[in-house]
């Protein structure tokens, strides 16, 4: 199975959503809380600052799996076991990765149209 921008229908089993503004207003607070931390982990990268870009990715990360954004959430994860290594090249080129892979999720969000059960 390959991993998706966002799972809109593994977060909505998840965490019980109802309806459609259920579902955009979680996934629009993550936006919004997670962007200002991945500036922090892009700082914290050029800055070759470990103990900051530990933090930041494990957050992030565990932010993203949360909502379904799997893609994000696999380069926080690579991120994280290049830091163990200190694999400057491997964290540089996920961390370039990290800003379209939370605007994809944003796109999946807007393209996205509900299924919510349409019984009757």
């Amino acid at each position: 199975m390959t991993a998706q921008d966002l799972d809109i229908d593994d977060l909505i089993l998840r965490m019980d959503l109802e309806d459609e503004d259920d579902v955009r207003e979680v996934v629009g607070f993550f936006l919004e809380a997670v962007a200002p931390r991945l500036v922090e982990l892009q700082l914290a990268i050029e800055n070759r600052d470990l103990e900051n870009i530990q933090h930041q990715a494990h957050a992030a990360k565990g932010a993203a799996k949360s909502v379904g954004a799997e893609v994000l959430a696999e380069h926080l994860a690579a991120i994280e076991m290049a830091l163990a290594d200190q694999n400057w090249p491997e964290i540089v080129a996920r961390g370039n990765q990290l800003a379209s892979s939370l605007d994809k999720v944003g796109a999946t969000l807007s393209n996205w149209v509900p299924n919510f059960f349409n019984a009757e």
